[in-house]
């Protein structure tokens, strides 16, 4: 293992956004019949995030990245009897093995130059890499993130990933444009965390690598918040995810409605809260290094999330209700094991991007 100052930021989202999905997950998932099975993939979840993070060599990290892939599979597919959430988990599977296929080129290119897969020596003696060896091979890992990430073209299995159950979920200027249309509650958010990654992969090609770090650190915070505050919406609903079902919650689940509206503001990119200062890092990089096409994406993708995030949230709990009429007698808020977790991570969302940037 290897515990650098990255592993430590990443330890930190990983063990303290983990605990908090867990603790929310005792309450969104009571009374399922699998609750015991669902715990068992949301620790293996973790432990094989851990071991990606904390690895100090690329089989190690390959493992937890096979892991968490292992993983993805196991609970998007959790309802296995509905043919849609088998289906969607096969999907995630196949999807993530072509990028897991460059990954493994990748370090198969790697042994072969260095004799070692130890990050420390290979990064010791990378300059003896030919260009072109050294493209091929960040290439190849690039194909790997691709994949884990969900960008173009192997985005198409996120969005499907929606078919898990909504704590699952909590773990690009293309998806911003379908984000603005969809009816979905949750898979508004998953082409969300498309365009946010996005926004991840512009920092490391601009060369802003502690501001895609800090991104991934202010994301986690307002996208689990906003995750499990959609999660907590189902709940109340018994289940309906349709936004055009739903309209005039925000008195009927008030607390609901103040932590998802401050995790909207979040992602909006609004100062002072944290998706502010780590998206304005990446694009504030992108001006001044003259890259004015990028910048000008980015801020394109920042407005479309705010229009379809503040769509989303106004769809939910404003306006009249459309709700029918047996679900309207059944709203109730959330438990307080479920929304004690999203106090929390509002609080984080609120001052994370001040106290950390």
């Amino acid at each position: 293992y290897l515990v650098d100052p990255l592993t430590c930021a990443w330890l930190l989202v990983v063990t303290g956004v983990g605990f908090l999905i867990h603790v929310y997950s005792v309450g969104y998932m009571h009374g399922e019949a699998g609750f015991t099975r669902f715990f068992t993939y949301m620790n293996l979840f973790m432990v094989s995030m851990l071991l990606l993070v904390m690895g100090n060599n690329y089989v190690v990290l390959f493992i937890g990245w096979e892991g968490v892939g292992l993983c993805s599979y196991l609970l998007i597919g959790y309802y296995y009897d509905k043919v849609s959430a088998a289906k969607a988990a096969s999907k995630a599977f196949v999807v993530n093995r072509i990028g897991d296929a460059g990954f493994l080129v990748a370090i198969f290119l790697v042994f072969i130059n260095f004799k070692t897969l130890d990050y420390t020596k290979v990064f010791a003696q990378v300059g003896q890499l030919s260009p072109d060896m050294a493209t091929a091979i960040a290439l190849c890992l690039l194909v790997g993130a691709i994949g884990k990430s969900a960008q173009l073209p192997l985005h198409t299995w996120l969005p499907d990933a929606m078919e898990g159950p909504t704590p699952v979920s909590a773990l690009a200027l293309f998806a911003a444009t379908i984000g603005l249309v969809q009816t979905d509650i949750k898979r508004v958010l998953a082409y969300s965390t498309v365009s946010q990654l996005g926004y991840m992969f512009l920092g490391c090609g601009i060369g802003a690598y502690t501001a895609s770090v800090f991104h991934v650190m202010t994301h986690a915070f307002f996208k689990a918040l906003l995750f499990l505050s959609a999660g907590s919406v189902i709940h109340a609903l018994s289940g309906e995810q349709d936004i055009r079902k739903m309209g005039g919650l925000s008195n009927r689940i008030p607390w609901t409605h103040r932590l998802f509206l401050i995790g909207t503001i979040a992602i909006a990119g609004l100062p002072p809260l944290a998706g502010f200062w780590s998206k304005d890092e990446i694009m504030a990089h992108a001006f001044t290094h003259h890259h004015y096409l990028l910048y000008g994406m980015a801020a394109v993708g920042a407005l479309m999330t705010s229009f379809y995030m503040f769509r989303l949230t106004y769809l939910t709990f404003y306006g009249a209700s459309r709700m029918d009429a047996h679900t309207a007698e059944h709203v109730h808020e959330s438990p307080m094991v479920m929304v004690a977790p999203l106090l929390v991570l509002a609080f984080l969302s609120i001052v994370g991007g001040l106290i950390l940037g």
